[in-house]
């Protein structure tokens, strides 16, 4: 607001107007307002994240705050993080954001098993105004395990029989394909059968409490694929090597063509040709090198292999002679 003060002199001086104390004649006083001009803070907007958003009490979690502004320029100051009227902890901001890592989530800080509200209040700047945001934290019984999937995530060249267990005493597990798990989910009675890529979320309850969600993803596809196809173009001293190949969905693919002039040679001492990146899509695609320095009529044998992160494949060998 505004001050607001009194002098003991000046204003009116006719001789009959004394100061306060009843002698001289410098003023009967002046009673003064002095108008402040507050500073405009620019309006902002805090946001909180918490990772993971489900803790075993006792557990820790870490908080993320964002705040934000309409208004450019640097937003400077602090954020407090709470659990109802208890304080976690204080972060400054850097680059418009505030962590708080390894926030204890113990009874002692007000958490309680099941859905627990925390805040986080930015302030400490002239320029921005403060702001608050939530989210929701949720808490299991202590020591309750997250359900484990067999076999782990990954990719795979066959259908997978996979199991889910968890080592609460009593738990029941819940799962999602391609979606996200929860209490009402499908409960889980008996090995999944993954014939094609998908995701599969589950999580264990017992009782009111329920465990962290675990998730995998699978990955399934063919074994890589080879065939090699009659040469065509012969000549005397050079040709032109055919094949059908496919890294079937695996990553990390490439071919290359190998011959010889016999059998034998061909699978300890090949000639090679230069090995092609091949992509990961699943359909056989038609290639073909050219290879030179042949020695007129000769017999080759030759055959293509594919290489994967999944495995190698080597097409039959096939042949032909120079004129």
């Amino acid at each position: 607001g505004n001050i607001y003060g009194v002098t003991t002199e000046g204003g009116n001086t006719p001789t009959a107007c004394n100061n306060m104390l009843g002698t001289g004649s410098n003023g009967c006083g002046t009673v003064f307002e002095l108008a402040i001009q507050s500073e405009v803070q620019a309006v902002t907007t805090t946001t909180l994240t918490p990772s993971p958003a489900t803790v075993a009490l006792g557990g820790v979690t870490t908080l993320s705050a964002k705040v934000s502004s309409a208004t450019a320029g640097t937003i400077t100051g602090s954020v407090t993080f709470k659990r109802g009227s208890t304080t976690l902890g204080t972060a400054p901001l850097s680059g418009g954001k505030a962590i708080l890592s390894n926030a204890p989530v113990t009874a002692a800080k007000g958490f309680v098993v099941g859905s627990n509200t925390v805040t986080a209040a930015y302030g400490g700047s002239t320029s921005f105004a403060p702001s608050s945001g939530n989210t929701t934290v949720n808490v299991t019984e202590a020591g309750m395990a997250a359900p484990v999937f067999s076999p782990a995530g990954g990719t795979y060249e066959s259908v997978e029989s996979v199991k889910i267990t968890d080592s609460t005493t009593n738990a029941t597990i819940h799962y999602a394909i391609n979606g996200t798990v929860s209490s009402t989910s499908p409960t889980y009675s008996g090995p999944i059968t993954v014939s094609a890529s998908e995701t599969i979320e589950a999580m264990a309850v017992a009782g009111s409490s329920e465990s962290a969600k675990a998730t995998a993803t699978y990955t399934i596809v063919g074994s890589p694929y080879a065939l090699a196809a009659p040469a065509t173009l012969v000549t005397a001293s050079s040709a032109t090597l055919n094949a059908m190949v496919s890294s079937q969905g695996l990553s990390g693919g490439s071919y290359q063509f190998q011959y010889a002039t016999s059998t034998a040679a061909l699978s300890t001492n090949p000639v090679t040709t230069a090995r092609v990146s091949l992509g990961p899509a699943s359909t056989p695609a038609l290639v073909d090198k050219s290879i030179t320095g042949l020695s007129p009529a000769t017999t080759y044998y030759y055959r293509v292999v594919v290489s994967t992160t999944g495995g190698i494949a080597s097409g039959e060998v096939l042949s032909f002679k120079t004129p």
